[in-house]
């Protein structure tokens, strides 16, 4: 059953895997600024199989979201519209 937090205590190791699954290998090269940018985020969203971290988005408080990021073995459940549109929902 996958479940969806809201907030910014996530899972940084997994983050920076999911960043790297998805090609942003520029990304994760300092994880000091990747931390501040979850934390300066205005909403964080992320997807949870159990206790394994399988999908994140975030958005700085505009209309669209900064990062969708979904493990590839779970990309054909959804996940990434039902991560869109519940930040949707917390920006209306």
């Amino acid at each position: 059953m996958i479940v969806y937090r809201r907030g910014h205590d996530i899972d940084m190791i997994r983050l920076i895997e999911l960043f790297e699954e998805a090609g942003y290998k520029d990304k994760t090269g300092d994880f000091n600024k990747l931390l501040n940018m979850v934390e300066s985020s205005a909403e964080v969203i992320t997807a949870w199989d159990f206790d394994y971290m399988i999908g994140f988005i975030n958005s700085n408080g505009g209309e669209k979201a900064e990062y969708v990021l979904v493990d590839p073995e779970y990309s054909e459940m959804g996940i990434d519209k039902e991560l869109i549109s519940r930040i949707n929902s917390f920006g209306s």
